[in-house]
């Protein structure tokens, strides 16, 4: 079977979108927003998942930085965990501000 150019290329974009979990960003800072959720603490996780390994808490308000957000388990609708910079974990997108949104992706360069 001949596949055509754009098969090929409908086959294989979604496949290297998916191959590197962390997509860069601008560097952005960003505060923590906990919604009134767990005291006015948000955990930072490992991994992008609800179950990842915790590492720490980030308390209402804290500002710092990101640079990138990785695609993971969906919490209340959001399914992006930013980075945090400082303390090398995840934090789901639902607990950071706008200024964190995947519309403040860096140009591909």
């Amino acid at each position: 079977m001949l596949l055509g150019f754009y098969t090929v290329l409908t086959i294989t974009l979604p496949l290297a979108a998916t191959a590197n979990p962390l997509v860069k960003r601008g560097e952005q800072e960003c505060s923590i927003v906990s919604h009134g959720d767990n005291d006015g603490w948000v955990k930072c996780r490992r991994q992008p998942r609800l179950d990842g390994e915790y590492w720490g808490s980030v308390a209402d308000g804290n500002k710092d930085r990101y640079l990138c957000y990785a695609v993971g388990d969906c919490y209340k609708g959001n399914c992006t965990w930013d980075w945090n910079w400082g303390m090398g974990c995840y934090i789901n997108g639902y607990y950071t501000s706008s200024k964190c949104s995947t519309s403040k992706l860096c140009p591909h360069q």
